[in-house]
């Protein structure tokens, strides 16, 4: 495999929108660990109840001029939890 050269960047993205796709990347990646049912729930309900919060927000995030990025970054946070790469 060739080297891929990279740059790092920085995203302005929804607060609510990046919120509920960390929460749902944190469970996935749970999830595929194998942790058991209690462990997830006491590791990641903190976070699900704080992103279902503003959850009513998304909409409005998505007809604003970050939605682009947020769309893109919550790829990002999802592709990871399910196929991450190894270093």
């Amino acid at each position: 495999m060739t080297e891929v050269k990279t740059k790092k960047v920085e995203l302005e993205v929804g607060k609510e929108s990046e919120e509920v796709a960390v929460a749902v990347a944190e469970l996935i990646k749970d999830i595929r660990e194998g942790k058991d049912v209690a462990t997830i729930t006491a590791e990641n309900l903190p976070n699900v109840m704080r992103a279902v919060e503003g959850y009513d927000q998304i909409d409005d995030e998505m007809k604003h001029r970050t939605r682009n990025a947020t769309a893109a970054y919550s790829g990002y946070l999802m592709t990871e939890a399910l196929i991450p790469v190894e270093s």
